[in-house]
């Protein structure tokens, strides 16, 4: 890959860094009014990071198509190795837990309904322990730790936002540099 092609690539990952430090200010505001949380704004805020983590995620480890052909494939792996190289990004973002928590949730829900009837929680700010282990969870954010589970993934979304704000730092050294 060359540095033409890598600079698009780095300037995506400062893009989506961009877009978390948004996210992230949205939850903090969200759980922070006058001890009153706003549940809404608080699971918006939170799907911005894993989004943001799930598509970090598909640009440093490639998820290529069987379908494609092998340039293609080729290239997809080029690319992922080169911005791993220039990125070397925190563990967090290889989890296939930060992209099941926001991609495919259709099917994985699907597939909750049909294991049976049992008591499920969503959208919900609760404590990990407060309810036992019966039920599903659909989505909930933990408010001691800000863990998010959805179904049985969970993701720390302050290891998250560290690990996405250290690549935005990151790509904004590499641009400052390869400008000069």
């Amino acid at each position: 890959m060359d540095d033409s092609q890598l600079e698009r690539y780095v300037r995506e990952v400062a893009h989506q860094a961009a877009l978390a430090e948004i996210s992230a200010d949205l939850l903090r505001e969200s759980a922070d009014l006058e001890g009153v949380v706003d549940i809404p704004r608080c699971f918006h805020a939170a799907q911005g990071l894993l989004t943001t983590g799930a598509q970090l995620s598909k640009l440093f480890w490639a998820d290529t198509q069987n379908e494609w052909p092998r340039e293609r494939k080729d290239f997809a792996y080029d690319r992922a190795s080169s911005l791993r190289a220039v990125f070397k990004p925190a563990e967090v973002l290889k989890r296939r837990a930060v992209r099941n928590a926001v991609e495919h949730y259709d099917a994985r829900l699907d597939e909750a309904m049909i294991q049976g009837p049992q008591d499920m929680i969503d959208i919900s700010i609760i404590a990990e322990g407060a309810l036992g282990q019966s039920g599903a969870f659909l989505r909930v954010i933990d408010p001691d730790t800000l863990a998010y589970r959805s179904l049985d993934d969970s993701v720390s979304l302050p290891d998250l936002y560290s690990a996405i704000r250290a690549a935005g730092d990151a790509a904004a050294r590499w641009l400052d540099d390869w400008r000069y």
